[in-house]
């Protein structure tokens, strides 16, 4: 039976990767902070990877600090490159973002870029998925982009073409049972939508407020954005949920998979 290790699979897509995976059979170990792993200090990483074939990387930092994204990218790509190295792990799944390489003025996205190159300049074969904005991001977007003394969400005018949590975990099950493709790629929604568009109308699929306006001064996680640089490329996969078919019940405000609470630029 084929050992995965899922980092940060009590996130977003990570818990449902874990779920997919063990309906399908397979030895899942969850790697989180809150299952005693760590992958800034490298606590618990020799353990969590010790006999495991593939690696699942979703894992992202609890803080919007850029010091601190900075810090967890760096360390997280040392640490976890050598512990699969010196497991003898044979994939290496690393979930990124769509334009991460187009958007240098984002702290979240220039870290998550220097964690792809480490993961192509390991040992381990490897295979990155980069994936658009989660439907599920929607509500943290809002959050993020909300002055401190509340009103409405004021939003860079950017394209987006955002995908479903759900049909990300199972392209990355699907990956992972397949052999390393030592190459990067493309996964999108259906559909086309500007910025403000998608996070409004996500809100009222979740039948969450939310007051949201299109600002050409604002920026995107602090930083100034091409107006298309977050769409995919032209051999991207595209992803069979539309935004008017989700969320489905159990993704709803009050099931057990609510959207993180801390809002990033991205997977």
């Amino acid at each position: 039976m084929t050992t995965i290790v899922v980092l940060g699979g009590t996130g977003t897509i990570g818990t449902q990767v874990v779920r997919l995976l063990r309906a399908r059979g397979a030895d899942v170990r969850v790697a989180s902070r809150s299952t005693g792993v760590d992958l800034v200090t490298g606590q618990g990483l020799a353990e969590a990877l010790d006999g495991a074939q593939v690696v699942i990387d979703a894992a992202k930092p609890g803080s919007l600090d850029p010091a601190r994204i900075d810090e967890f990218f760096a360390r997280a790509g040392e640490n976890v490159t050598r512990h699969e190295r010196e497991a003898g792990v044979g994939h290496h799944l690393m979930l990124s973002i769509v334009g991460s390489d187009r958007a240098p003025d984002v702290p979240f996205y220039t870290a998550k870029v220097r964690l792809e190159q480490a993961v192509r300049a390991g040992e381990v074969p490897w295979t990155i998925l980069h994936a658009t904005q989660f439907f599920e991001f929607a509500p943290g977007i809002a959050r993020a982009s909300t002055g401190p003394d509340g009103g409405p969400a004021h939003l860079a005018p950017l394209l987006v073409q955002p995908v479903a949590g759900a049909d990300v975990a199972a392209e990355l099950v699907r990956l992972a049972g397949g052999t390393p493709t030592t190459a990067d790629l493309d996964l999108a929604g259906p559909e086309e939508f500007e910025l403000d568009d998608f996070v409004r109308t996500a809100l009222a699929r979740l039948g969450l407020p939310g007051d949201v306006v299109r600002d050409p001064a604002a920026t995107y996680f602090g930083g100034v954005v091409d107006h298309r640089a977050l769409l995919p490329g032209p051999d991207a996969s595209v992803a069979p949920t539309a935004l008017q078919d989700w969320p489905s019940s159990t993704e709803r405000p009050g099931s057990t998979e609510r959207p993180s609470s801390t809002a990033h630029p991205g997977s």
